[in-house]
């Protein structure tokens, strides 16, 4: 009779601690894909944006960046973490991408660059940033 509860007891015991596993395993899949989604996002975006695009549709964002660029490597990766779940659809364009006469009228001097309602922002703080992000659509 002690012996049939010790394995009952030993059993129960395995299924807590498989489930506890699995729970490990799931936590640690989500966190991994929360990781991932703003960078996949954020490639996504860049090869679907176009000059074409930006210029046609002022009322959405649109990040103009340039790959070596100091002030958008610490502008840029904190802004994709920040807004990775919102539904939102942003353009975002490397500056490679344009020819001279193309950042003329898009009014880049330095970056980054936010675009938006045909107004260029070439800023890196946050609050503004923000402001243009929750007024773009």
């Amino acid at each position: 009779m002690q012996n049939m509860k010790f394995k009952n007891n030993v059993k129960i015991f395995r299924k807590v601690k498989n489930m506890h596993h699995f729970i490990e395993i799931a936590l640690l899949v989500i966190g991994t894909r929360y990781i991932f989604l703003p960078y996949t996002r954020y490639v996504i975006w860049e090869q679907n944006t176009t000059f074409n695009k930006i210029s046609s549709n002022s009322n959405k964002l649109a990040i103009i960046y340039r790959k070596d660029c100091i002030r958008c490597k610490k502008t840029l990766p904190r802004l994709m973490i920040k807004h990775a779940l919102d539904k939102k659809y942003v353009y975002i364009i490397n500056v490679n991408n344009l020819t001279k006469r193309q950042l003329k009228r898009l009014d880049v001097n330095s970056t980054p660059v936010f675009r938006l309602k045909n107004l260029s922002y070439n800023t890196v703080d946050q609050r503004k940033i923000q402001d243009l992000w929750l007024n773009s659509k």
